[in-house]
């Protein structure tokens, strides 16, 4: 991936002056700076890093909201900056951005002295940030990562504390058992975090919570077993066990769901960008809520999901078998997206599952998605399916017209 700069602001225009303070900064730095005054979503996903300027302004703005979730699904750092107290900004901090920024760390330039001091720190911050981007960037271009594991179940966590060698939340609520029912894993949930989540949540969203690890993480299932557990918490045993392991991956998990919902919202200032750019976000976050999108009640994210599944690249086994599942939508847009989506991934297991569609679907529309797919994937099985069909509608037409 090529960045167009160094650093994108999220701010609000009441914020311009004391964002420009910053953006001077940076630049006599040698950093560049997006300076665009379009298509905010392109520029934040093509800049290296982001810095928000937080007031009670940007707090209750749509578009810094919106940004916020497209810079945490897309995994650019985020540095949020302020001149004003946490305790003015608490109060108008939503759910969603109080759950993304929550383990952060704020640089607050309130009083002259912190200003002094932070502006170092800042750019300090911002500038060893950068090497590790350009340097995982490398990496990246060299290996995929796991395409069946969400990255928000592998996030690793943001404290420096080193892991400690003892028992989990599964080893101290259950000891050695291979299975328990959800009535006592919820139980034992709720009682071993509850302070954490009350400090972090309300009761309604406590429910959301506990809701979202029974249906997207623990599939729905009446007995929770060790193996599901282990999978989601996914611990390399080659590292010391961290105790808190379950509760972190959760959280992440819980961030990536809010942020992906907010950015492909049908009202989302920046899902466009997002949707055009998304071929970029090759992280397992993204891919574990565009497979929850997939199965959402508007026919019109069901479409974003596919288009979006289809652009990521990820040809994962999940992946393919939900876009097949697709091809059978009642809606039309949705049949489509699934069939360039197939095609664009060049799943060729697909192949019989297309030229059904194309042989059977009423929309001549989809019936073109998918012969289009079939081109996309340019197999042998493709091209003898295209043939074969082709040979068949010319008797068919000759037989008709002759």
């Amino acid at each position: 991936m090529k960045y167009s700069s160094d650093v994108y602001f999220i701010y609000h225009q009441d914020d311009k002056e004391f964002m420009e303070v910053f953006e001077k900064l940076l630049k006599s730095n040698g950093l560049s700076v997006w300076d665009g005054e379009t298509t905010h979503g392109k520029g934040l996903i093509d800049s290296k890093v982001v810095v928000i300027v937080m007031s009670t302004s940007s707090t209750q703005d749509r578009r810094c909201e919106d940004e916020v979730s497209l810079a945490y699904i897309s995994d650019t750092p985020i540095f949020p900056v302020t001149k004003q107290t946490f305790v003015e900004l608490e109060r108008t901090l939503s759910f969603s951005m109080k759950l993304i920024l929550a383990k952060i760390n704020w640089m607050f330039f309130e009083t002259e002295e912190q200003r002094k001091t932070n502006f170092t720190t800042l750019l300090s911050s911002i500038s060893s940030t950068l090497e590790q981007v350009t340097k995982e960037q490398d990496q990246q271009e060299e290996q995929d990562e796991d395409e069946d594991t969400p990255k928000a179940w592998k996030t690793r966590l943001h404290s420096g504390v080193p892991l400690r060698e003892c028992k989990d939340f599964w080893e101290n609520k259950f000891g050695d058992l291979n299975e328990v029912p959800w009535v006592t894993f919820r139980k034992a949930f709720l009682e071993e975090y509850d302070d954490q989540l009350k400090e972090k949540f309300s009761k309604e969203k406590i429910d959301w919570l506990t809701n979202l690890l029974y249906g997207d993480i623990l599939l729905m299932r009446n007995i929770i077993t060790k193996h599901t557990y282990e999978t989601f918490c996914c611990h390399d045993p080659n590292e010391p066990r961290d105790p808190d392991r379950f509760f972190s991956r959760l959280l992440s998990y819980a961030k990536g769901t809010i942020a992906m919902r907010g950015v492909f919202n049908m009202e989302s200032t920046v899902r466009l960008d997002a949707i055009q750019k998304l071929g970029q976000f090759k992280t397992q976050s993204v891919i574990a809520v565009l497979l929850d999108l997939s199965n959402d009640k508007d026919a019109n994210v069901r479409a974003v999901a596919a288009i979006s599944l289809g652009k990521t690249g990820i040809k994962s086994k999940r992946v393919s078998q939900r876009m097949l599942k697709m091809l059978s939508d009642p809606d039309r847009l949705v049949r489509e997206a699934a069939c360039i989506s197939l095609g664009r991934m060049q799943i060729e297991s697909a192949v019989p599952n297309i030229v059904q569609v194309w042989r059977k679907d009423i929309i001549s529309h989809v019936r073109a998605a998918a012969e289009a797919a079939l081109r996309l994937i340019d197999s042998d099985r493709a091209r003898q399916a295209i043939q074969m069909t082709e040979v068949i509608s010319s008797e068919i037409h000759k037989l008709t017209f002759d």
